[in-house]
């Protein structure tokens, strides 16, 4: 580094000329336009409220019933996973490449860090404002990975239910469990 950045303007144009800065790009570029948050959501709500074990309630119990509703929360779930793996492995990436350019503003620049803030935090806001929107999205999904953690949550509790439910068919109808109702 030749001249050390006197405003944060001057830094912020520094900055963008690392190397790593050029791969953070990249990489928010590829996963921004890999993910939409919302529509993972949008699909996630949408497979929950459609599974039938939510409105067994509300209609004759059936061996079949149950295994029909057993087999869409298995499929349900399995999605949710699916949508949960591809999201933890996109922010995963962007996290990574966040933290390299962090340390690396940190460290090149960290004298001209010390003009603009003179607390280790006041330092590290201002880097954060660097890879601001790659922040932002890493916080998007993080929102979005916790729905999915919850949606998940509740398949599972729900299948526990339906497992309770098809030992009392069961027990109470016995051999022939398969084509009663209750």
């Amino acid at each position: 580094m030749s001249e050390t950045p006197e405003t944060v303007k001057e830094l912020r144009a520094a900055v963008v000329k690392l190397n790593s800065h050029e791969v953070l790009d990249r990489v928010f570029a590829s996963v921004s336009s890999a993910v939409n948050t919302d529509r993972v959501q949008r699909e996630a709500t949408t497979l929950h409220v459609g599974r039938p074990s939510r409105t067994l309630f509300k209609r004759q119990l059936t061996v079949a019933h149950l295994w029909e509703a057993q087999a869409k929360d298995i499929e349900a779930r399995s999605r949710l996973v699916e949508l949960r793996v591809s999201l933890t492995t996109h922010r995963e990436v962007l996290s990574r490449c966040v933290k390299v350019v962090r340390t690396d503003v940190s460290t090149q620049y960290a004298s001209a860090l010390r003009k603009f803030g003179s607390t280790s935090s006041d330092r590290s806001a201002i880097v954060d404002r660097l890879v601001r929107k790659p922040l932002e999205l890493v916080d998007s999904i993080d929102s979005t990975l916790e729905v999915l953690d919850t949606l998940i949550k509740d398949i599972d509790q729900t299948a526990f239910g339906l497992r309770n439910a098809a030992d009392l068919l069961k027990i109470t109808l016995g051999p022939r469990a398969s084509e009663a109702t209750i």
